[in-house]
This record gives structure tokens, C-alpha cells and sequence, in this order.
């Protein structure tokens, strides 16, 4: 989860002001706007607000003239102002915006999970229990994962959701310093022990954790605690193994040679966007990009882990498939002929550029697989690579996004 820096109030009744106050005091004036329009903040600043006798100094803000997204958005509003509220406030709310509503009432959810719904309609959208908004395909940001005074309404909730992780993050935080994980003085503690690391693992593949927060808390730098955090970062998300991966010695342009693969996914949750799978042509000396193609039909968010977890065999009753991939190809462009190195990789399709990484330490910095050297117009006597051309894949910092402004 990424960190609250800047938190957003619309709406100042007790509830409003008591936030405004608390999130004022934590974060500071100017990264609480308190939201309106221009006329009803003329209202806030004649008639001032009082909190435990004391007078309260927001920071007042046109939401109309705002255009920076805030971390979190509380709404505060009356039943009857919640509509006009998230159309004032739409703008504001970016792809990592925390939304709390602290309206009573079955049809404040229904208006926010309408307008939720609507807004993203290529986003996941997450909330923090399973037990709320049960009418929309949510995805759950549960905070205490492994505490055992949360079991019944964040962990045994999320089981009732069945099959829901196939198409949803399920996914929240390790908050290691309440309730029974309030033994523990910090997240590396946590993770050193070992029948509370099982536990923790227990959930992950049961529930089919993505992602957990609170591990960034945490030093990297400690050896120990690097083991115990790869254990689990290791069993929650998808983990795509490249089994075999075949293909000709040489190829021509222009015509059409077979590449196959296996892949299997070894984690706990399908990656949850269909991004493209590419095969490129690298440079044998610089690893650079020569040729690239996009893998038609075959769909990554399809790849699903096992299910029916195991706590004794410590695997899942029911295996993860294997996706076997065959396609016929061909060299579409002008390439020189020679030795080249074949590889595979997943692009991000906001930028077109390697950014989903196998779980093979068959790497390259920058995000490709190499799985072997090809001949273009020539036949080569080895397609094996060294090993030590490999690059460390944890250490790759090179990846990025990139966006491409559409064509006017």
C-alpha cells in the first residue's frame, strides 16, 4: 500500500471535523484539503468549527481548482449530499487513492460502489472487508492478516467469497503491532517466528494472497530477515516458471518457424491484466533488441496457480496446469544474417516496454529471458547460453514505466 501523505475531507460534520482534526495533527495543514466548492468553503470560514473547545485551522480548498490526485479520500457528507460529493471529488481519486465513507446506511455504499464500479472500469477496485459491498466483484485490501481478533471477520469473510481471487486481488497488510502479533516489537520479529510465518503462509494460499504490505517496513539489509520475507513473497502473487521452452537452430525471414513453451504458475494468484507475451530477436554481444513480436492468443491472466492448500504437505491438493504455448512465427522485418539470441518477455502495454518477470534465472537487465542462441540464414552448432551472462534478476533496477501519449 502506498503511504498517506496527503488525505482529503469532504464534508464537516462531527464525523468531518473529528477526521479534518485527527488527519491535520498527523500529517500536517497543508496535506489535509478539506473539499468544496467555493461558496460552501465562504460559509466554513465564516462560521468556523470548534473541536474539544479548541478552534480548528484547516486548510480550506476549492475542489474545483485541485488537479493533484490525494493518497486518501474521506467522505463526510449527509446522505443526501454523497451523490454531488464524488461528482465534486472524481478527479481527485488516483489509481493508488484510498476511498473510506463514513455514512451509515445501505444506500451510501450502493451510490459509492456504483460510482466505484464506474470509475474504474479497467482498475481493481479494493475494500477493506469482504463483508462490504457483497453485491460488486471487489477486490479485498484486508489489513491484519495472521491477527487472530480479525479471524472471523477478515479471514473466515474472505473464504466465503470462493473463487473471487481468479479475477480479484485479494491482498492487505501484516500489521504486526496490535492484537496477537502485539508481542512482536517489529515485522522482522514477525517473520523470525516460526508458527507465526506458517500461519501466515497458511492464509496466503488459502486465500490466494497477491500482495502484502508491511514487509516495506522492514530491513532488507538484515540477512536473516531476507530469507524469512522471500519465503513468503515467494508463495503469494503469481509466479510463472518457464519449464521448457523449444525452437530451430535456424530460421529464414519470412518464413514461418514453431516456438513452444511451458509455463506453470507456482505462486498463489493469477496476474490479473492480460498483458502481451513478446518473442525478440536480442544482439548476442550487446543484449539489445533487434526484433520483437507479440504472441497472439495467449492470455497470462488465464495462467492460474493450484488451489486446496495443504498445511502438511505444504503444496496445493490440487496442482497449478501446465500451459503449454505453441505458435508459428515469422521474421516480418529486414535482419541481417547471423547469430542471434532468441528471448521472451512481458510487455507493459502502457509503454510497450519488459516489465512481468519469469521466475527463471535465465535474465538479462532490462526485463528479457534469454532461452538461447538462433541462426537467421545460418545454422548454429549450440544453442546453450553461459550461465554467467546471466543477470542477478533481484538486483534489475532498470525496469520502468513508460507512457506513450495517444495519436492525435
Amino acid at each position: 500500500m502506498k503511504p498517506i501523505q496527503t488525505a482529503g475531507v469532504i464534508g464537516l460534520g462531527s464525523l468531518g471535523v473529528l477526521y479534518a482534526t485527527l488527519f491535520t495533527r498527523a500529517l500536517g495543514k497543508e496535506q489535509v484539503p478539506v473539499l468544496a466548492d467555493g461558496a460552501r468553503i465562504a460559509r466554513y470560514r465564516k462560521q468556523g468549527f470548534w473541536y474539544n473547545d479548541a478552534p480548528c485551522d484547516f486548510n480550506y480548498t476549492d475542489a474545483a481548482a485541485r488537479t493533484e490526485p490525494v493518497d486518501l479520500l474521506l467522505f463526510a457528507v449527509k446522505f443526501g449530499g454523497l451523490q454531488n460529493a464524488i461528482e465534486t471529488c472524481r478527479h481527485l481519486v488516483g489509481p493508488d487513492t484510498l476511498l473510506i465513507s463514513v455514512l451509515n446506511g445501505i444506500s451510501s455504499e450502493e451510490i459509492l460502489g456504483d460510482a466505484f464500479a464506474k470509475a474504474f472500469k479497467n482498475k481493481k477496485v479494493m475494500v477493506r472487508y469482504a463483508y462490504e459491498f457483497k453485491d460488486y466483484e471487489f477486490g479485498i485490501y484486508w489489513d491484519s492478516w495472521a491477527i487472530d481478533e480479525e479471524k472471523v471477520r477478515g479471514y473466515e469473510e474472505m473464504k466465503k467469497l470462493g473463487d473471487r481471487w481468479k479475477t480479484q486481488p485479494i491482498g492487505g497488510e501484516i500489521t504486526w503491532n496490535w492484537g496477537s502479533l502485539y508481542k512482536f516489537k517489529s515485522f522482522e520479529e514477525v517473520v523470525a517466528d516460526k508458527d507465526t510465518r506458517e500461519y501466515v503462509m497458511e492464509q496466503i494460499r488459502n486465500l490466494h494472497c497477491n500482495h502484502l504490505g508491511g514487509i516495506t517496513w522492514a530491513d532488507f539489509n538484515e540477512p536473516e530477515f531476507r530469507k524469512n520475507a522471500e519465503i513468503l513473497q515467494k508463495a503469494m502473487g503469481y509466479r510463472f516458471i518457464i519449464n521448457e521452452f523449444s525452437y530451430p537452430k535456424e530460421i529464414k525471414v519470412g518464413a514461418q518457424f514453431p516456438i513452444s513453451f511451458k509455463v506453470v504458475n507456482s505462486g498463489s494468484s493469477p496476474f490479473y491484466y492480460n498483458w502481451p507475451v513478446e518473442v525478440a530477436l536480442l544482439d548476442p554481444e550487446s543484449h539489445q533488441k533487434v526484433w520483437g513480436k507479440i504472441l497472439e492468443e495467449v492470455n497470462i491472466s488465464e495462467w492460474m496457480p493450484g488451489d486446496n492448500w495443504s498445511v502438511d504437505e505444504h503444496k496445493y491438493q490440487i496442482a497449478p496446469p501446465t500451459y503449454h504455448i505453441r505458435k508459428n512465427i515469422s521474421i516480418d522485418a529486414p535482419i541481417a544474417k547471423g547469430k542471434y539470441i532468441l528471448a521472451l518477455t512481458v510487455l507493459d502495454p502502457a509503454g510497450m516496454q519488459p516489465s512481468l518477470r519469469f521466475a527463471n534465472e535465465n535474465y538479462f537487465e532490462g526485463g528479457y529471458h534469454p532461452m538461447g542462441y538462433i541462426g537467421i540464414g545460418e545454422s548454429v552448432a549450440d544453442t546453450r547460453l553461459n550461465p554467467d551472462l546471466f543477470f542477478d534478476i533481484q538486483s534489475d533496477k532498470s525496469l520502468k514505466y513508460q507512457f506513450k501519449q495517444p495519436d492525435k
